[in-house]
């Protein structure tokens, strides 16, 4: 069994979807020959816990902490806030504390660079060095956002000449939330310039996205590899074995809902059809869940809406499960901004899973939008399309009335974290000097192409 440290920001008792990737692939790269290490922060500001992700980690995996001191910290006393970081996408939209708001968010993107982490850089460098030691660490990997874990990674094969993986799970320079921090010209080189460095030292870099990684081959001036997100089809929730009719004709959204996501032609269509066909009135409901903008409430426009639309906090992971069984539609939305072309939503994976029909308003000449085609997941609609979006939700209301499951039949193999993790674990070996290489080909984890729109 061979070591190698993963650096990463986002752990249990972290919750959202930036600590799933490698929550999974870490559970089954032992069984590939991998044992991970991880080094994460003791006690980070993150925005999002799940505590019941804790049970999941491997017992094969060994984790360790190191205390790191954020800008975060300060800014909860300011911002009113008593735990959790300050939120990139709903934070600056509140009009409570809007101008300190505004301030520390503008210190984010021109200050504290590349993100606030930056003060963990040396400290775990240090600790680092001392962990490789004892664990005859053989190769490294980072995982970013927040991209100072690759500054970390940076440093270290500086000084061991070990093999580094560069793992991009969102966008470093072409993240549109830069743009909105009022990121000046010289910030921006910054960026740049430490985004090209991780991108022509690290031994390989891999990136979420096929869109992702054709954007950071051009930035970089090298192959980038991707690895698409995926599900632990082991792990699944039961109760998508045999679904039921919902008792409501739910539409549901999970995750961040800020006002570039907002998708601002569907409330109208939804008003109309209400206004029009009494029993969708009736069986109609909306849910939104997670950091949602209060600048979202189309009720206030619509107020046929009002009594349709359920705003609720973040909640565990389980329990967005049991909610997308229960639901008729789901949602999936991206920012209306360059940079939306560059991502798959995670959620999408799980929508999958949900087997659900998805409704995606976005970019429908992306990847995205090809994946729910080839699966015959869902349809997928330009912001601005609202025609064509309600005879989409009509056609599912009717099946809805009809007695139906909703239930949609996807192929999750795809996007099986086992074979993403064989994957991981063979590039590992081709990195190792004395380490042999499975002929193992898995599928989506090739270099990129030209798509589309990307």
């Amino acid at each position: 069994m061979k070591n190698f440290l993963l650096i990463s920001y986002y752990w249990p008792p972290s919750g959202g979807v930036g600590v799933q990737r490698w929550l999974k692939l870490t559970k089954y790269l032992p069984l590939e020959g991998w044992r991970p290490v991880v080094l994460t922060p003791e006690n980070p500001a993150f925005d999002l816990q799940d505590s019941a992700l804790e049970k999941e980690v491997s017992a094969d995996v060994e984790v360790l902490r190191l205390p790191i001191w954020e800008p975060y910290h300060l800014a909860r006393k300011f911002s009113g806030k008593t735990e959790g970081a300050m939120n990139y996408g709903v934070g600056m939209e509140s009009g409570q504390n809007r101008f300190a708001g505004r301030i520390m968010h503008w210190l984010r993107g021109n200050v504290l660079l590349p993100d606030p982490r930056i003060f963990w850089l040396n400290p775990a460098s240090k600790f680092a060095m001392d962990i490789m030691e004892k664990n005859e660490i053989e190769a490294i990997i980072t995982t970013g956002p927040p991209h100072s874990m690759h500054l970390i990674g940076r440093s270290l094969k500086k000084k061991t000449a070990l093999p580094w993986i560069a793992d991009f799970r969102d966008p470093w320079s072409e993240w549109d939330v830069l743009r909105r921090m009022h990121t000046g010209k010289l910030a921006m080189r910054l960026h740049q310039k430490l985004e090209k460095a991780v991108l022509k030292e690290a031994d390989l870099v891999i990136s979420a996205t096929p869109g992702l990684s054709q954007s950071l081959e051009r930035l970089g001036g090298r192959p980038v590899h991707t690895l698409l997100n995926g599900l632990d089809l082991q792990a699944l929730p039961q109760a998508f074995v045999q679904p039921k009719r919902p008792s409501k004709f739910r539409i549901f959204h999970a995750g961040m809902l800020n006002e570039g996501r907002n998708p601002e032609h569907l409330w109208p269509v939804l008003a109309s059809l209400c206004e029009q066909h009494s029993a969708f009135a009736d069986a109609l409901e909306v849910v939104l869940v997670g950091s949602v903008s209060p600048l979202i409430n189309p009720s206030e426009r619509y107020p046929v809406l009002k009594d349709k639309l359920q705003i609720k906090p973040p909640v565990p992971n389980q329990q967005v499960w049991e909610m997308m069984q229960q639901s008729a539609v789901l949602l999936l939305l991206v920012d209306r901004v360059p940079a939306g072309r560059l991502v798959i939503p995670y959620k999408m994976y799980e929508y999958l899973a949900a087997q659900k029909p998805v409704l995606y308003i976005g970019f429908p000449d992306t990847t995205t939008g090809d994946i729910l085609r080839e699966q015959q997941a869902g349809e997928s609609f330009t912001f601005d399309e609202e025609a064509a979006l309600e005879t989409y939700i009509l056609k599912l209301f009717q099946e809805y009335q009809q007695g139906s499951s909703m239930q949609r039949t996807t192929d999750l193999t795809p996007y099986d974290r086992q074979q993403q993790a064989r994957q991981v674990a063979q590039w590992l070996n081709e990195l190792v000097p004395g380490t042999e290489v499975p002929r193992t080909e898995i599928p989506g984890s090739e270099g990129t192409g030209t798509e589309p729109g990307d």
